[in-house]
């Protein structure tokens, strides 16, 4: 019995090093901002931004700035949205965005933030995902929020900021997990 359990000790610590070495956190204040450069984004489901249900074109996208982890995507390079983002089910199309290597996987949705009032309309939405690439992976935010000013010209600007890294903080409650077993196994085994 205690050649299985030092066995398995030795298993699932050969398993959790190999998840943590897959890959790198991203840099601390790493983000990326994008835009339409006077393109049109068209919502559907309704008729205006009061009623839209979803996004059914982002229209041509390009990266504006980046930071950190994202240095290697130049600015104005173009992003490719997935398409249609129905705020029922923003999940269907993932990855939101993929750009330069990089994905980003919607996977909490916030309701949409309607401004309807005035000539102004705005429509803000937002959530969290992971975002992986060129050796990288982390959570993010992310947030998007699309003007119409009349029936015809939108606009919009979105930006992801990657969350800081937890510092070794999950290393550190694996290896005391690994301890407490280890210290549980003396203590049954004697």
């Amino acid at each position: 019995m205690k050649n299985s359990f030092t066995k398995l000790l030795g298993v699932l610590a050969f398993a959790g090093s190999a998840l943590v070495s897959q890959a790198v956190p991203f840099a601390n204040g790493s983000f990326i901002s994008m835009s339409s450069d006077n393109s049109t984004w068209t919502g559907g489901g309704g008729t205006s931004v009061a009623d839209y249900t979803q996004i059914t074109s982002f229209g041509a996208i390009k990266v504006d700035a980046r930071g950190g982890s994202f240095t290697s995507v130049a600015s104005g390079t173009a992003v490719t949205m997935g398409t249609p983002l129905v705020f029922a089910n923003p999940f269907a199309n993932n990855p939101l965005w993929s750009v330069g290597g990089f994905t980003f996987n919607l996977t909490s949705f916030n309701a949409p933030v309607r401004n309807t009032g005035g000539a102004l309309q705005t429509l803000v939405l937002s959530g969290s995902g992971l975002v992986a690439g060129n050796g990288f992976e982390g959570v993010g935010d992310w947030t998007w929020s699309g003007d119409a000013q009349g029936s015809s010209t939108f606009t919009f600007s979105s930006s992801t900021v990657i969350r800081a890294p937890d510092g070794g903080l999950t290393i550190a409650f694996l290896g005391a997990a690994m301890i407490a077993l280890a210290g549980l196994r003396r203590k049954f085994v004697s």
